[in-house]
């Protein structure tokens, strides 16, 4: 697992209201977030920014599916962020 003590996870009660933007913005590997995400009983998935994966993770796409430590919870990445 890895820490990504500088990321912090972002303060959204409904994780599907960010479906649409991600969707219209793109993915560069996985997928955006998905109504079932939020659900009582779904793990705790994320999406990062193109730039932190570019930086930290040379852009592998295995990071998707992977779990990483954000703001001292773990999370299942399943997407990452087109380039703007």
């Amino acid at each position: 697992m890895v820490e990504l003590s500088s990321l912090r996870p972002l303060p959204f009660p409904e994780p599907n209201r960010l479906v649409l933007p991600m969707v219209e913005l793109g993915m560069a590997a996985g997928r955006a977030f998905l109504p079932q995400d939020d659900a009582p009983s779904a793990g705790r998935v994320a999406t990062l920014s193109h730039s932190p994966w570019e930086r930290r993770f040379g852009a592998d796409p295995r990071l998707v599916g992977r779990a990483v430590v954000i703001g001292g919870d773990p999370y299942v990445v399943v997407g990452i962020l087109a380039i703007l």
